[in-house]
């Protein structure tokens, strides 16, 4: 194979990472704010990536600032192609 496939399978893989990157943002925020993780309560991991996939996505519980609420929003947007990029986020 063409070492210019291999490169174009990192970027590809880089970016997926990127993204969930994004999500663990997001959740740290939120654990930061109310003090709690999502689905603490399950100790399966696979229950947990399960609920993750097919749970709405977690929001702060607390009473919080409209931007915070909306950061963590964005951080914890289920669709990993409509989550915004860290980028985006910290230039905007």
């Amino acid at each position: 194979g063409d070492c210019g496939d291999g490169d174009e399978g990192v970027r590809e893989s880089m970016a997926m990472s990127a993204k969930g990157d994004v999500w663990s943002l997001g959740i740290t925020c939120l654990y930061m704010h109310d003090g709690v993780v999502p689905h603490r309560d399950v100790d399966d991991v696979a229950e947990v990536l399960k609920r993750i996939r097919t749970l709405p996505a977690p929001t702060l519980k607390t009473k919080s600032s409209k931007t915070l609420a909306h950061f963590v929003a964005q951080c914890l947007r289920k669709s990993v192609t409509a989550r915004s990029s860290a980028l985006q986020r910290t230039n905007g």
